[in-house]
């Protein structure tokens, strides 16, 4: 996050704290917007005892929580917000609070992944999983623009 090309006021990159907001709460919140339909799925790390975000949504502002055990969405004033959990619909008001109990947070994998455990691993489509950068060529000229 240094400010190497003179873009990040007081030290703060905007869009590498964006990107790491998104990751916490649509990876690990498991939040999405499926044309206007707001979902949760989510899947906390075992260490994590609690994942909390700020939302707006339609102009309705949120309070999620996220515990092992259950999420909890509390709605500032605004217009009634519908969401799901895990395919189940609930709805709730504003000045309100609704509370989902998870039936758990999927498997848990001991330990860290290594490269042996990938170095052999295909994607559905069949090419090789690979944190590399492909060396094909995609462009043979870098166009210049000039004034």
């Amino acid at each position: 996050l240094g400010d190497l090309h003179h873009n990040a006021a007081d030290g703060v990159h905007v869009a590498s704290a964006g990107g790491v907001w998104t990751a916490l709460v649509a990876g690990f919140g498991g939040m999405r917007d499926h044309c206007g339909e707001l979902s949760f799925d989510p899947r906390l790390p075992a260490d994590w005892p609690s994942l909390s975000f700020p939302l707006h949504w339609h102009g309705t502002p949120l309070q999620v929580t996220i515990t092992r055990s259950e999420l909890t969405v509390v709605a500032g004033e605004g217009e009634p917000v519908l969401f799901s959990v895990r395919g189940r619909d609930y709805e709730v008001a504003g000045g309100e609070t609704v509370t989902v109990a998870l039936a758990g947070q999927g498997p848990v994998i001991a330990g860290r992944p290594t490269l042996e455990d990938i170095v052999e691993l295909l994607r559905e489509h069949g090419i090789l999983l690979s944190a590399s950068v492909p060396s094909v060529t995609v462009t043979t000229t870098i166009p210049v623009i000039t004034d």
